[in-house]
């Protein structure tokens, strides 16, 4: 009867973990966004390492060998998340502002050149691994 008890303890804590860690925007995200016209309709893929606290998130975006960004004025209020990212190229700094949801396994949003834009290039990103 204890074991019983204690086995059904262990699955329903583990099942709590991986339903809290599911909703969070905590870890690694592997990004696909939709590329300029001129890419015909290439995805440009990414990687976004995040972390929060309380509702503030830091974190990094990589791309290819040559983007390395760091996450700014990262907010999560429930499910919506928004941050900057400032990247660094031969043409000059590029800040990228993001928003989204975080839906289970998924984050699903817009990036954009301006604050506050209502329209931008759309990018869905999955929890890695």
């Amino acid at each position: 009867m204890i074991l019983k008890m204690f086995g059904k303890s262990v699955a329903f804590v583990a099942l709590c973990g991986a339903l809290l860690t599911a909703g969070t925007i905590d870890g690694r995200w592997n990004i696909e966004a939709q590329a300029k016209k001129a890419a015909k309709g290439k995805a440009r893929m990414s990687t976004l390492d995040l972390k929060s606290t309380g509702n503030q998130i830091q974190g990094n975006l990589t791309a290819g060998k040559h983007v390395n960004a760091a996450v700014d004025k990262g907010v999560i209020e429930g499910n919506t998340f928004s941050f900057v990212t400032k990247i660094i190229t031969k043409k000059g700094d590029r800040t990228v502002y993001w928003k989204g949801i975080v839906d289970g396994d998924e984050l699903k949003g817009t990036q954009s050149g301006k604050e506050g834009s209502k329209h931008g290039r759309e990018f869905t990103a999955k929890r890695a691994g």
